[in-house]
């Protein structure tokens, strides 16, 4: 009878995740934020590690598919299950639960159904602490590197700025030039418009956070109980709005940067720390008063 219950929750969360992929509004086209971020690793070329451009671009992507599935999907199905208006094709209940205490299966399957994302919610949140923890690692030494190879590149750069060597142009490498030039600007042409896409993304969320009901609303029953439960309100605002603030402010950013504007380079990687910090306060935040609203919808505490 386990076997069956994994398996049927097995089933149902992979029946949920094709339904999340085929719903084109919930996520971008993972070529699209992959090409913006790979942006962003050759924004800082070979003057940093490898490995720390590789681990900042995974983890950001992963944030924010993290973010996006909890913002646009958990979340809102979460409020249509606390106001009763689960569907019962989206979360089966395992075999033997059915009846339990004279309790209707419609009811039983909405206290499941909340039960089972709210600990998708706290699953998301486990993934984004480590996340988070990761690009605050690897941002702090491309801050290092580039603090380093801006005082070697700066050494170099002197002796050749005093050379008064005069220019001579050459029609061929004029042309090459320009088919350089035409390449560069279409494919900045092609980045702005990812990066609208992502903004728009940010925007989205915002929208679809502020549709909800509060849990201080939809749980309110159990606030007794419960006192830390307006914390979560909170949490889940100042999280998002950090979120917002990495892919709709701070990434886009850079774009604006010249590959020599080491100062603002090195603001916008301290805005990442700044706001991957308060995404792990956040979570601190959130944890417990969340792990013990999920405790008053397992089965155990439900039919007692």
């Amino acid at each position: 009878m386990k076997d069956q219950d994994t398996e049927d929750r097995t089933n149902g969360n992979h029946r949920l995740l094709l339904e999340t992929h085929r719903n084109a509004d919930l996520f971008l086209n993972s070529a699209e934020i992959d090409d913006v971020l790979s942006k962003l690793c050759t924004f800082f070329g070979s003057r940093v590690g490898i490995a720390d451009r590789e681990m900042l671009s995974f983890c950001l992507r992963h944030i924010f598919y993290n973010v996006n599935q909890m913002y646009t999907l958990f979340l809102p199905e979460l409020t249509q299950c606390s106001l009763g208006k689960a569907r019962t094709e989206q979360k089966r209940l395992p075999v033997h639960t059915m009846p339990m205490r004279n309790m209707p299966v419609q009811k039983l399957q909405v206290q499941y159904s909340i039960w089972s994302f709210l600990q998708e919610i706290e699953a998301t949140l486990e993934r984004l602490e480590p996340l988070c923890r990761l690009i605050i690692s690897a941002t702090t030494n491309m801050l290092n590197e580039l603090d380093r190879t801006c005082s070697i590149q700066s050494k170099i750069r002197q002796p050749v700025e005093n050379r008064d060597d005069v220019s001579i142009d050459h029609p061929q490498g004029s042309q090459v030039q320009s088919s350089d030039q035409s390449q560069t600007q279409q494919a900045d042409s092609k980045w702005q418009r990812k990066l609208v896409l992502m903004r728009a993304k940010s925007s989205t969320w915002l929208k679809s956070y502020e549709r909800l009901l509060p849990f201080s609303i939809q749980f309110a029953i159990l606030e007794p109980m419960i006192p830390a439960l307006p914390q979560l309100d909170g949490g889940l605002t100042l999280l998002l709005k950090s979120a917002c603030a990495i892919f709709g402010d701070i990434l886009p950013d850079f774009q604006e940067s010249g590959t020599d504007e080491d100062e603002k380079a090195t603001t916008l990687l301290l805005d990442i720390i700044q706001r991957c910090d308060q995404i792990m306060l956040q979570i601190g935040i959130l944890v417990e008063p969340l792990h013990i609203l999920t405790g008053q919808y397992t089965l155990e505490t439900i039919i007692q």
